[in-house]
């Protein structure tokens, strides 16, 4: 059970998830940030709302995974990475 009821991204069983699927390697930057702006004391839809979850996880994501592997996964298919995303 999440201490947090009222989290906007909602917690996943782990079996679910698939590492290095991107819609699951994404959920799980959201789900992290959201974890510790909750823990910072940060208030759902009052301080910050899902697409700015979203917009923050994208940007880890995007960072770190240029520096991993140079290519991503889309349907257990690696591919060229493409998205050029500013990270400020």
């Amino acid at each position: 059970m999440d201490i947090y009821p009222n989290r906007l991204i909602q917690q996943k069983s782990r079996g679910s998830l698939v590492p290095g699927e991107f819609p699951d390697d994404l959920y799980i930057y959201a789900y992290n940030i959201e974890s510790s702006m909750l823990d910072a004391g940060s208030k759902p839809n009052e301080d910050y709302r899902r697409l700015d979850i979203f917009k923050l996880a994208m940007q880890m994501f995007t960072a770190e995974f240029r520096e991993k592997t140079k290519q991503c996964i889309i349907d257990g298919e690696a591919r060229p990475f493409e998205i050029d995303i500013p990270v400020r």
